[in-house]
């Protein structure tokens, strides 16, 4: 958080007007010192200081531009002090002027060069225009000058988390709290970079040192908000969420928070009203209407028309006025036939994206293409460390400007851009506003439409978008011809063991998607299958389900059809062995719907169980079923609701055909293009190449059909 410096100005003979006022201002009453000046002002209109104090006054009630102005009349009475300079430079900086308020604060400097407030204040107009080296140079200057400056010292910390070195602003505000125990900013500051970092414990003792110093801080009760989300304490989170607004009612990013973890406990229509009240706050908090657009996806009635026309909305108003900065490229100015590729994602991690595209990444890799990661993250993992060596070159973009990052893919040359992210959590959406690259392609990470005029292309197949669902995409739809992913499994997965039921005596029903996916509609239809088969029993195992509260709702709504708890497994995260063990003890999974699973229903599928899934017309509804088809399984993907659970019990019916499943499907998996990177790779590589050739030879985008390669003997 940056931090003015501003003085007033004394004057020189001090009438008694003057006087009063300038001890009403050391009494923090700004109103009533207001009156004064303007009735000194009134008996001396040429006065200097007295412009000066009026303008300080101002400054003090909020009230900048009036500031400004009077600075104004006071700099141009007396233009030799240094004071006025700085404070004219405070009140541009707040009207959001920073190119403006430069020169005032080096005027002053110019005046007294050893004035430390005067390089703070330059450092903060630098930082507010992304001139992160001056801004630091300005901020070293300042603590060289007055040690105790904490603006200064909490500024650089600011700059070096900028720059990408959170380890070196962590280093920076601790200092700070060392020399200044009692300073809440470095404590918060500390904090919240941890909690960044994802050194919880460490984040929970800052933030719980700065509630203690600021036990009314609307920003702490919400950092400690996002901390409890980020350690599946739902509700606890939502208790300090709502603390926060208690607080500050307009906090727009409170309301963002707290819908978000009103989403992960599965109260989609609580979500969206936090989320639309963000967005009402400040329409301009793109975050807020993708947030709506993405939790609209897991809503029951949502279709495709709908999709398409609130993620058109939103470019049009946070996209559309980006068109102005799109670059002008030449498709004969390009190079070579050969093209670049970037990929740019928060999701270069132990996630789901993270494994669905780092094998189609690694087999790219080896094929000999060179690409640039754009890492939008600052957690990193075993995964982390595998795209980073598959890559060209690593960006770790964190923290980084649109507009910054923008100029480092046009000034990387990248041809063609990959969006990982869409609409979710940690998106650069804005970045491709911006078309940095002259081919822009959305893949993977979110199952609808940008709704982005800048993106050219939908990486799909023809199960995901099917013939004629292309028209409410924007994009143009390339559809892959073996599965718009490749999966690869865990080296140290055991092979499925026996039926459950076989030594249980009863079958049991499992999901393993998150608490967001499960909507009434699917609680009431996997109640039907327990009250259709009376001795089997349902497992359900989320990370959200580590919170208390998330379990006893869960097991409220299930009451209400008649399910005793008793029939309920209800299971909170774990680690990656004891995930696969619990699916592995389940005899049939249920897939959710209208948001169905992807990674969970392939490690499903892998461990042995069969999956049954209830496929609408939305891209995230399709995901299991296009994994079935791929198999030759799409019989277990049913037509509407009445079927899937018609599906569920004649399955769990059948016990010689449940087991005969069982046997069978990790060869299918092992046989099918599905677990073939290289193969997936060579399709991709196809597509690619096609949309390159499109843009060299001048023509727009075109959705398309990728050739299947031939199969070997």
């Amino acid at each position: 958080m940056t931090r003015l410096g501003g003085e007033p100005a004394g004057g020189g003979a001090v009438a008694a007007a003057l006087a009063l006022g300038l001890s009403l201002m050391d009494r923090g009453r700004p109103g009533d010192a207001l009156a004064c000046f303007e009735r000194a002002l009134a008996g001396a209109p040429d006065d200097p200081g007295g412009w000066s104090n009026l303008g300080i006054a101002l400054l003090e009630l909020g009230r900048p531009a009036e500031a400004a102005a009077r600075l104004e009349r006071a700099l141009a009475l007396a233009p030799g002090d240094a004071r006025t300079h700085l404070n004219l430079g405070a009140a541009l900086l707040r009207l959001g002027r920073a190119a403006e308020a430069v020169p005032c604060f080096e005027g002053a400097l110019a005046l007294e060069p050893d004035y430390a407030k005067a390089h703070l204040n330059l450092g903060t107009a630098r930082l507010d225009l992304g001139h992160l080296a001056g801004a630091a140079a300005c901020f070293g200057q300042a603590l060289a000058l007055a040690p105790g400056l904490v603006e200064a010292a909490l500024n650089l910390g600011v700059v070096r988390q900028r720059e990408g070195r959170l380890e070196d602003a962590v280093a920076v505000w601790r200092r700070l709290a060392e020399r200044r125990p009692g300073c809440f900013e470095a404590h918060l500051n500390v904090g919240t970079a941890l909690l960044e970092q994802g050194e919880l414990a460490a984040a929970m003792a800052s933030l719980t040192r700065a509630l203690a110093l600021r036990p009314d801080s609307a920003a702490a009760h919400l950092t400690l908000g996002v901390l409890f989300r980020r350690q599946n304490r739902l509700a606890e989170a939502e208790d300090r969420f709502r603390r926060a607004l208690a607080l500050a009612p307009d906090a727009a990013e409170a309301h963002l928070n707290l819908g978000t973890a009103l989403q992960e406990q599965g109260r989609l229509e609580e979500a969206q009203v936090s989320f639309g009240q963000a967005q009402r706050l400040q329409p301009e908090l793109a975050a807020a209407g993708s947030a709506i657009l993405f939790t609209r996806l897991y809503q029951p009635g949502t279709d495709l028309a709908a999709i398409a026309a609130g993620a058109r909305d939103w470019a049009d108003r946070h996209a559309a006025p980006l068109r102005t900065e799109w670059p002008a490229f030449d498709p004969q100015g390009r190079g070579v036939e050969t093209y670049r590729l970037g990929f740019v994602s928060g999701d270069f991690r132990a996630h789901a994206v993270g494994f669905l595209v780092l094998p189609a990444l690694e087999a790219l890799a080896r094929a000999g293409h060179r690409f640039y990661c754009y890492a939008n993250q600052t957690e990193d993992d075993d995964l982390t460390r595998r795209f980073r060596a598959a890559a060209a070159v690593w960006r770790p973009v964190f923290g980084w400007s649109d507009p910054a990052l923008a100029a480092q893919i046009r000034a990387d040359g990248i041809d063609i851009l990959v969006d990982l992210s869409g609409c979710t959590a940690l998106n650069r959406l804005l970045v491709f506003a911006r078309r940095p690259a002259p081919v822009q392609v959305a893949w993977v990470g979110y199952p609808a439409t940008t709704g982005l005029e800048a993106m050219d292309y939908l990486l799909a197949d023809p199960v995901q978008v099917p013939a004629g669902a292309e028209v409410h995409y924007r994009e143009q739809v390339v559809r892959l011809p073996e599965g718009y992913v490749a999966y690869q499994p865990p080296e140290d997965t055991p092979a499925p063991g026996p039926l459950p039921a076989a030594t249980t005596g009863f079958i049991t029903f499992g999901s393993f998607n998150t608490l967001k996916k499960i909507t009434p509609g699917v609680i009431e239809a996997w109640s039907e299958i327990l009250r259709r088969e009376p001795d089997a029993r349902l497992l359900l195992k989320t990370s959200a389900l580590d919170c208390r509260d998330c379990r006893q709702t869960v097991a409220a709504r299930f009451a209400t059809y008649g399910i005793a708890q008793e029939r309920l497994s209800l299971e909170g995260g774990t680690t990656p062995g004891r995930h696969r063990q619990a699916i592995a003890g389940v005899d049939i999974a249920l897939d959710s719907f209208p948001y169905s699973g992807g990674l969970t229903t392939l490690e499903t599928l892998w461990l042995g169980v069969p999956v049954v899934t209830c496929p609408a017309d939305t891209l995230c509804s399709r995901h299991t079923l296009g994994y079935l088809s791929g198999i030759g399984l799409s019989h277990l993907a049913a037509r509407d609701v009445r079927q899937y659970v018609e599906t569920a019990t004649d399955l769990a019916r059948d016990r010689a055909r449940l087991s005969a499943l069982r046997a069978g499907l990790r060869p299918r998996m092992a046989a099918a293009p599905l677990c073939d990177p290289d193969r997936f790779a060579r399709h991709l590589e196809q597509a690619f190449a096609t949309m390159w050739a499109g843009f060299r030879a001048g023509t727009p985008p075109r959705g398309f059909e990728v050739p299947a390669l031939p199969r070997g003997p």
